[in-house]
């Protein structure tokens, strides 16, 4: 399908000068605009010889213009302000429905000096610049209600303060029932610095698509399930497992969490909507994920419901949660600020939307401190070493891998398989705290998630099904391939099974966003942290993803990988030997004994007794027959939870031995 896109430049715009459709300038453009969404995002973002390059691409890929469930997002690319290379953001709501209706893109370039400028598209996809003073400095989800009871029915993407000063911190929203914030990086800067305080998209909804039997797999998933009846809060438990949380902390924020819901939301077509909304002291009502609530609730020795004040305060100005609470915690480990000070905390919260606003990494040099920071945006360090090289690598900033961990942790071997696309998988790659093969697992996986993010498809559904075998790679793909590789014309694409062309669609993006950081200038050394370097330098790391990718040593593409570029040799540039297996474990004697179970749904003290010590996976058999301890915990055969000892995740070679405690934990990772 042709790929629909309506060029801006706002200056031109405003002066009633006419505008251009978008035309590729070269085989690469051409390729990238085929495969829709956030491919042709890049495209157009790659487009900057000889005229000014759009400053800001809002794009939906084919799965949302075809209605499927799930299949909502609308992708928002732009130069980061933290760091001159790409950020991404995938924002919910019907704004991808409605854009979908007669656009695949709008690129945006220029500048409007137009007061409170607002970007109009008619339900014929006509744009009109329109000025409304009015809406300066008006929160965006002020702004949204506003603008969509004006232009009813309508979508609103907008900024807060933050973005219309231009604070390195300033987020996107979009709609207000509740808002969806999008955006780390400073795209909300971005979006002000062409002149405008919002975008709005107008016409009707159009109705998910039926598909019965992807919407009934969608329902069956016992992950999605458990996310939707947590609302990501339930990540707090594997917190725990992991030793990333202590225990009172996270009941703490559990109980608290379960006196305030009030209800939830989700994507189109959704079966499990994950989204929950909660109740503020005083009866406002606030969106809240587990990622925000930590950033500005524990890790700053305040309570769940006073995040709640301080996630609706930065909500207000239009600034970026997680990284707002990195900075308000940098400040306390400096002694600028006391922990628990929620008063203090707001102050700074509106001095961080300001015009004089710095970033993090710019803050943290300022005070003479290390924070672990990839790409000038705060992580919380991986303790796993494929999800410290995901954290390091991945191209579209952090988030996008977000559902890494939880397929890495729980995915069978034949489902892992497939992902690898012929690169070896054995008992060395699945060692958690082995370097040995972590490069082509995160691969993979950047892989598969650039794919499913550029159709648009929900990653955490897509993870969902994987994971839980209600989906092969090749069925998923059948859903959601853009029409260009679903049926291609070329005799090596269709050689290819339906799953391997979605990898190579992966492999695509991220090679393009690749390209758009050298193409600008970007950092040489992005991938190589401070805090993870020394990991990263093990063999089997960065220098086994690097060959994968066709990266050179400076992390930018190289000529054999821009020779392969539009062909699906992209996916095979290099083949890695396996690395050596773990050594032979020495003859133990083994007893009866016990080890104790931790789960949500166990009464606290369960038990399982066995011979011990024994590898897990003898330990997950016994389990297997004990009804009681294994209902809802196999699907297929398979085990669904990972497990966790001391704050490690073990492998199924490792021994568990005698008065072991082992955390069970089946929750998808990321929110």
């Amino acid at each position: 399908m042709a790929a629909r896109v309506l060029e801006l430049d706002l200056g031109a715009l405003e002066r009633g000068v006419e505008v251009r459709a978008w035309s590729p300038a070269d085989a690469r453009g051409r390729f990238l605009g085929e495969l829709g969404g956030t491919a042709l995002g890049l495209a157009l973002l790659l487009e900057a010889e000889g005229r000014t390059a759009p400053t800001l691409v809002v794009s939906v890929g084919e799965a949302v213009r075809a209605g499927l469930p799930t299949a909502a997002r609308a992708a928002v690319q732009g130069l980061a302000p933290v760091s001159g290379l790409l950020a991404e953001g995938h924002v919910g709501g019907a704004l991808g429905a409605r854009l979908a209706r007669h656009l695949d893109a709008l690129a945006l370039g220029g500048r409007t000096t137009l007061p409170g400028a607002v970007l109009v598209l008619a339900p014929d996809g006509r744009p009109t610049l329109l000025a409304r003073p009015t809406l300066r400095g008006l929160s965006a989800g002020e702004t949204n209600r506003r603008l969509a009871a004006e232009f009813e029915p309508a979508s609103v993407l907008s900024i807060g303060s933050a973005g219309e000063h231009g604070s390195p911190l300033a987020n996107l929203a979009a709609g207000d029932a509740p808002a969806s914030f999008v955006g780390r990086g400073g795209l909300g800067a971005r979006l002000g610095a062409l002149g405008l305080k919002a975008l709005v998209v107008r016409g009707e909804v159009p109705p998910a698509l039926a598909a019965g039997e992807l919407r009934a797999r969608l329902a069956a998933s016992p992950r999605l399930a458990a996310r939707a009846a947590g609302g990501t809060l339930e990540l707090a438990a594997r917190a725990v497992a992991r030793g990333e949380l202590a225990r009172s902390e996270a009941e703490a924020l559990t109980r608290a969490a379960e006196a305030r819901r009030e209800e939830r939301h989700g994507c189109r077509g959704c079966p499990t909507p994950c989204g929950w909304v909660f109740e503020r002291a005083g009866g406002a009502h606030q969106a809240a994920r587990f990622g925000a609530s930590e950033a500005l609730g524990s890790d700053l020795g305040l309570t769940f419901e006073e995040a709640l004040e301080l996630l609706a305060r930065c909500d207000a100005l239009g600034i970026d949660a997680k990284e707002a609470g990195a900075l308000l915690g940098l400040e306390c480990a400096a002694g600028l600020l006391a922990r628990g000070a929620r008063a203090a905390f707001e102050t700074r919260l509106t001095e961080f939307a300001g015009a004089g606003a710095c970033g993090l990494a710019r803050r943290a040099r300022e005070l003479g401190r290390a924070l672990p920071l990839v790409r000038g945006l705060s992580v919380r360090p991986a303790r796993e070493l494929a999800e410290r090289l995901g954290q390091c690598v991945a191209s579209g900033g952090t988030d996008p891998l977000k559902s890494f961990p939880f397929l890495l942790e729980t995915a069978s071997g034949e489902t892992l398989t497939a992902l690898l696309a012929g690169q070896p998988l054995s008992a060395a790659v699945l060692e958690p705290h082995s370097p040995f093969g972590k490069g082509r697992l995160v691969w993979a996986h950047e892989n598969l998630v650039a794919a499913v993010d550029a159709s648009g498809f929900c990653a955490f559904s897509a993870a969902g099904l994987l994971a839980d075998g209600l989906a092969s790679l090749d069925e998923l793909a059948t859903w959601i391939l853009p029409q260009a590789l679903a049926a291609p014309h070329e005799p090596a694409w269709r050689a290819l099974a339906p799953g391997a062309r979605l990898l190579a669609l992966g492999a695509h993006v991220v090679l393009a966003r690749r390209w758009l950081g050298t193409w600008h200038g970007g950092a040489e050394e992005p991938d190589r942290p401070a805090f993870a370097r020394a990991e990263l330098e093990l063999p089997g790391m960065l220098d086994e993803y690097r060959v994968l990718r066709g990266l050179d040593e400076r992390g930018r593409p190289s000529p054999r990988a821009r020779a392969a570029f539009g062909t699906p040799q992209l996916l095979a540039l290099a083949h890695c030997a396996d690395g050596p297996q773990p050594d032979a474990r020495a003859p133990t004697q083994r007893r009866c004994a016990r080890v104790r179970l931790r789960a949500a749904e166990l009464a606290a003290g369960t038990e399982l007794e066995l011979l011990l010590p024994a590898p897990l996976a003898e330990v997950l058999e016994v389990l297997r027959a004990e009804p009681a301890l294994a209902a809802g915990r196999f699907h297929a055969g398979r085990f669904l939870p990972a497990v966790f000892r001391g704050g490690r995740r073990l492998g199924p070679d490792e021994l568990v031995q005698a008065g072991d405690e082992l955390e069970l934990v089946s929750v998808i990772g990321g929110g």
